[in-house]
């Protein structure tokens, strides 16, 4: 015969009621509604982090081989070689932009290119050469041969990459290797002054106003309204640099930048950075 106790005992402990499944189920669901959305913050903070991060490597690295190629600009072995004869007049190739050098002449540029297929419309590029020994290197840091003459090429294309190109001229053969390598990506803008020396004083390395190159001569001035190549001896390279991913910015409110002395509004929710670096070019006044 069944013991009554026990059917009640049994009775008592036999599940849970609908009402307490439903609060567990709410609890539960809030629980993890709250985890999802700290997942979320996590996932965008990481993201917004890494795009900064490669944003700041990518400039550095960009900065460090500008600097290296172009403060190489107008060197020679010997420096009492005349400037004028130890580099003869050069017309580059058509790709990415020709550019005529003259006799003696280490530094052009283009501001603005809004010509040449090769260039982004509106961003600026920079061609400079010199006189390797044999230990020096170019852009892509292939050594150059001794007695032959780097001409390296900076300029951002369509697709918002800054290449490097890189030609060597051999003086005595008369041959010539060419080779272009894009050095970072995601680059917006690039605008490039020159710093201009007044001329008037031999050596003179000390750069009086820096101006682009939207206005050039080569009848030599010191007014600082045109710019004249021969009288460089410096440049200063700005990037502007956006991050890969969009929707960044908080509230995806699009960011206002400062570049090239002007504050401008972005056009999406990317993140901007802009650098900027200035190279004296001591050997062209050797």
């Amino acid at each position: 015969m069944m013991n009554i106790n026990s059917f009640s005992k049994h009775k008592f402990v036999a599940g849970f009621t609908l009402l307490e499944l439903l609060v567990s189920m709410s609890l539960g669901l809030f629980l993890m509604a709250g985890l999802i959305q700290v997942l979320l913050v996590n996932r965008e903070v990481f993201k917004v982090q890494e795009n900064s991060s490669r944003m700041q490597e990518d400039g550095r690295f960009a900065l460090t081989v500008l600097n290296n190629t172009v403060s190489l600009t107008g060197f020679r072995e010997d420096p009492t070689v005349f400037i004028d004869t130890a580099f003869p007049s050069v017309t580059t190739s058509a790709t990415p932009f020709t550019k005529t050098l003259a006799d003696g002449e280490v530094v052009g540029g283009i501001n603005d290119d809004a010509v040449n297929a090769a260039i982004k419309d509106g961003t600026d590029a920079i061609v400079i050469r010199y006189l390797s020994d044999g230990t020096t290197f170019d852009c892509l840091g292939t050594v150059v041969a001794d007695g032959s003459i780097s001409v390296n090429r900076f300029y951002v294309d369509d697709d918002e990459t800054l290449n490097c190109r890189s030609d060597k001229y051999d003086l005595v053969t008369g041959a010539i290797s060419t080779s272009t390598q894009p050095l970072i990506d995601n680059v917006e803008d690039m605008q490039i002054r020159y710093g201009m020396g007044s001329g008037s004083t031999f050596h003179d390395v000390e750069a009086m106003c820096y101006i682009d190159a939207s206005n050039v001569t080569s009848a030599g001035t010191s007014d600082c309204t045109v710019l004249d190549f021969d009288q460089v001896v410096s440049v200063r390279i700005s990037l502007l640099l956006h991050s890969n991913d969009n929707n960044l910015t908080p509230d995806n409110i699009a960011q206002t930048y400062v570049f090239n002395g002007a504050s401008v509004l972005a056009g999406d929710s990317r993140l901007y950075r802009a650098v900027t670096t200035t190279i004296a070019m001591r050997n062209k006044v050797l």
